[in-house]
């Protein structure tokens, strides 16, 4: 058996500091809108969960991750939604998110003001 005073290390990161984000709703134009933020941690982060939620039926829609994988410790995210697509009715709404970092510590950037999300009003051409 072949032994040597050096051999191949491995180093471990205690990471006890959460991320952060926050959130923001773009103008809703035509039934479409954004909500987007700019995450950050102290090493690298893992991804983002957007949610949304009808103000009036309590329903929640478009639950989506963002990965972050790979891309560093500062990351601007964003998500599209557009009401004719999501399967959500229209009405007053509020968007969440959470981040969590490699670590798997979690923050929430906690609920957006509510706001309004009407599909595109269609017109007649022969009016």
């Amino acid at each position: 058996m072949r032994s040597s005073a050096w051999s191949n290390s491995v180093h471990y990161y205690y990471d006890a500091i959460n991320p952060a984000t926050n959130i923001a709703v773009s103008a809703v134009v035509d039934g479409k809108f954004t909500v987007s933020g700019t995450a950050t941690d102290n090493l690298a982060l893992n991804r983002v969960y957007v949610q949304l939620v009808s103000r009036v039926s309590g329903q929640r829609c478009g639950g989506t991750t963002i990965s972050m994988i790979g891309q560093g410790a500062t990351v601007n995210w964003l998500q599209q939604y557009d009401i004719a697509t999501l399967g959500c009715p229209e009405g007053d709404y509020a968007a969440h998110v959470s981040v969590v970092d490699m670590a798997g510590n979690t923050s929430s950037a906690g609920w957006t003001d509510d706001f309004l999300v009407e599909a595109a009003q269609v017109t007649d051409p022969t009016d």
